[in-house]
């Protein structure tokens, strides 16, 4: 599944998305490494944490691509984490976030 556009978010939370946009691409690098470990428990755990923020800034398509990262770590599904960890760091790199009020 690919997800690429612009989310809009409660404007109060603009000020934070730029730290929350590089820590993301930090956690997609962290999710790679841990994938070319073989360390499908970090990975499902990062997923996870993922998943959490995404969904807690109100970023729905993030929250749904971080769940396949950790559903694919979970089942052991290496090559299906690979493809979802790729379209995770594809989202986070190409989003482009505005306020709901025009913020």
């Amino acid at each position: 599944m690919e997800e690429t556009g612009i989310v809009a978010v409660d404007d109060d939370l603009l000020p934070i998305i730029p730290k929350f946009i590089d820590i993301s691409r930090r956690d997609v690098a962290r999710m790679r490494a841990a994938l070319d470990e073989g360390d499908l428990e970090t990975l499902h755990r990062l997923g996870h944490s993922a998943k959490g923020a995404g969904l807690g800034y109100g970023i729905e398509a993030m929250g749904r691509l971080a769940l396949e990262v950790e559903t694919s770590a979970r089942e052991g599904d290496v090559p299906g984490a690979r493809e979802a960890v790729e379209a995770l760091g594809r989202f986070v790199d190409t989003l482009i976030v505005v306020g709901r009020n025009g913020g």
